[in-house]
């Protein structure tokens, strides 16, 4: 399999991880980003866990094309 668009953490779900260490659990948009930061999580472990399934196919003349929203 080739990879065209190598799988990475998106700039928001950096953003988000970073934001939340710095905010109170107190704070009204600490829960907002929470949500928003386990739904870029979640898809990001679903790509890490395609990419696995993929592998085990052993496609030769497959593209892999990461952070591809359709």
């Amino acid at each position: 399999m080739k990879f065209v668009l190598p799988l990475m953490e998106t700039a928001l779900h950096q953003q988000l991880d970073v934001l939340l260490k710095r905010y109170y659990l107190k704070d009204k948009l600490y829960h907002q980003m929470n949500k928003q930061f386990r739904r870029e999580q979640a898809g990001f472990k679903g790509e890490q866990q395609l990419d696995y399934h993929l592998s085990l196919a052993k496609l030769a003349d497959a593209y892999s094309l990461a952070r591809v929203r359709l």
